[in-house]
């Protein structure tokens, strides 16, 4: 039996990791979009395709994905597509600096991320139970919830302060800082 929630590290762990998580990809929600306009001058063409490559992902691998998580540990998936998360999202500002970015660059990160958001949200329900119990459940699926929601409301705002801070190019570090602090947490 898990520990109640305010003594459950595990879930600590877990709740601090999606949260900055999600920070940070609602952080780049704004970026992405903000780099494709400033740097490169795209129109609706290629803001539709940005869009449409995070949420590709969700048709194409959504149904496999159940069947792979289910044959697989939950905290595992979540870790390696947090890194794979990481990887893609870290090559953009690299590619900035070296002044090779380009659309299509953005457009295969968005797909790499929004491949990755489908096996974080296919394996968290799996997961969550393992770490509080069923006892436990509905209080944890609130408290992430509410934190999800809190940083999709924190997230742009923070993306646009960095981009008039930093360069579109540099603010999507810490998105891809936040899906390492995520699989850390899952890993400790």
């Amino acid at each position: 039996t898990a520990p109640p929630l305010s003594g459950n590290r595990n879930f600590r762990l877990l709740w601090a990791g999606e949260g900055v998580s999600v920070l940070g990809s609602m952080t780049t929600a704004v970026v992405l979009p903000l780099l494709a306009v400033t740097a490169f001058g795209a129109g609706p063409l290629w803001m539709g395709a940005l869009t449409a490559s995070a949420w590709v992902p969700w048709l194409v691998v959504g149904l496999p994905a159940g069947a792979w998580v289910d044959r697989l540990d939950a905290r595992r998936v979540i870790m390696v597509a947090d890194l794979v998360a990481a990887a893609a999202v870290a090559l953009v500002p690299i590619a900035w600096a070296l002044d090779v970015l380009t659309l299509t660059q953005l457009a295969v990160t968005a797909a790499a991320t929004g491949t990755a958001s489908v096996f974080v949200r296919t394996a968290g329900p799996a997961l969550i139970p393992r770490v509080v119990g069923l006892d436990a459940l509905p209080a944890a699926n609130a408290r992430l919830v509410g934190t999800e929601s809190a940083m999709q409301v924190a997230g742009p705002g923070l993306g646009g302060a960095l981009v008039a801070v930093v360069s579109a190019g540099y603010a999507l570090v810490v998105d891809a800082v936040s899906f390492l602090v995520s699989a850390w947490c899952l890993h400790r």
